[in-house]
């Protein structure tokens, strides 16, 4: 019975809401246009705005705007907020900031609440947002006195040991005066084509010419230079060549590893034969320099399922040796094969693949 009774009283309630909503008095709304263009948009430039016009075309019922909301929370509206009587203008103010958002062709919707029917209306805001102008000096990091350089290393990439390697380098001149480059102090492999002169607040560049023949090291080699000039704050600039030196096509092996490191493994294949489900094995394989330079490991790593540790001893004089600890997980079932890189400074082979296998099954019961 009480339920019956609060049923009705609900249904009461909801007729009566539908029945005021009828009887609420209509308006009628007119936009003097729903779509607005802003055209080209400069990232930058702040915000911009456009104010759609409208009137209420009513003949007795004032027109009242109950909200207005927007898409994306992309554009902030200001509108007229009292009730606006037949006959009457109001306004819808849309502002859209171009700055942060992606560039190129955009619409945004502006949804329009009142007192007519339809309940609601749709404007639209579209146009093309132009990317920010590019600053030439953000790609240049490295700055000494009044120039700045992208970086104080420039790398001229891989050449081999009878080749010529060159490069030019970027330099950017922040002075309000001229800035002229003359010379640079460096050992006989690198040399530049200068002099260059710079005007204030421009770009240029110089070439950069390496011979890796008239140096003795191979593989990643870091070679400092001086670059003198007249900058008034400042007039050497201390900067590095940077290169990737590989063996010859017809040169002996044993020559290079005459002055620098080489790394030989005890191993190259382990097999850790049947390994029970869920358990962890490992093992210690040893490498060592048998070279005539300092050995470096910059790094190892392994595939899913295996793990390698770094060497205790990361830095081997020639003769030294050491090992990595190589552990594998029993997961999934069957034959199973993985493998570790070693990553070194040996000119020769600065990259090394331990492979791995285990046959994975049930543990007994």
């Amino acid at each position: 019975m009480k339920r019956n009774i609060i049923y009705s009283l609900l249904w009461l309630w909801i007729t009566g809401a539908l029945l005021a909503q009828q009887k609420e008095p209509l308006s009628c709304i007119q936009f003097d246009r729903h779509t607005f263009d802003f055209d080209t948009l400069e990232q930058g430039e702040g915000l911009y705005e456009y104010s759609f016009r409208f009137r209420n075309c009513s003949r007795k019922v004032p027109l009242i705007i109950k909200n207005v909301k927007t898409s994306c929370g992309c554009t902030v509206p200001i509108y007229t907020q009292e009730p606006i009587p037949p006959g009457g203008e109001g306004f819808i103010k849309v502002r859209f900031d171009p700055n942060g958002r992606r560039p190129g062709r955009f619409s945004k919707a502006v949804t329009v609440f009142a007192n007519t029917s339809p309940r609601f209306h749709l404007l639209h805001v579209q146009g093309y947002i132009k990317a920010k102008p590019k600053d030439p000096a953000a790609d240049f990091t490295y700055s000494d006195g009044s120039l700045k350089f992208p970086a104080q290393a420039t790398f001229v990439g891989s050449v081999q040991k009878n080749r010529i390697k060159d490069a030019f380098v970027k330099v950017l001149n922040t002075a309000d005066t001229a800035v002229t480059l003359y010379s640079i102090g460096a050992p006989q492999y690198l040399e530049a084509q200068l002099p260059v002169t710079i005007p204030p607040g421009r770009l240029d560049s110089f070439l950069i010419i390496f011979r890796p023949a008239m140096q003795e090291n191979y593989g990643i080699v870091t070679l400092p230079y001086t670059l003198i000039t007249d900058d008034p704050a400042g007039s050497r600039k201390s900067l590095y060549v940077m290169a990737d030196v590989k063996m010859a096509p017809n040169e002996d092996p044993r020559k290079v590893y005459e002055t620098n490191p080489r790394i030989e493994l005890e191993k190259r294949l382990h097999s850790f034969g049947m390994v029970p489900m869920g358990d962890t094995v490992s093992t210690r394989i040893k490498f060592w320099n048998s070279g005539k330079g300092v050995l470096r490991i910059t790094s190892t790593r392994s595939s899913c399922g295996c793990t390698v540790t770094r060497p205790r001893q990361n830095t081997l004089m020639p003769g030294d040796t050491s090992y990595v600890t190589i552990r594998f997980e029993g997961r999934g079932g069957g034959y199973q094969q993985r493998k570790v890189w070693i990553y070194t400074n040996d000119p020769l082979q600065p990259e090394l693949m331990i492979q791995i296998d285990a046959n994975v099954q049930p543990k007994k019961r």
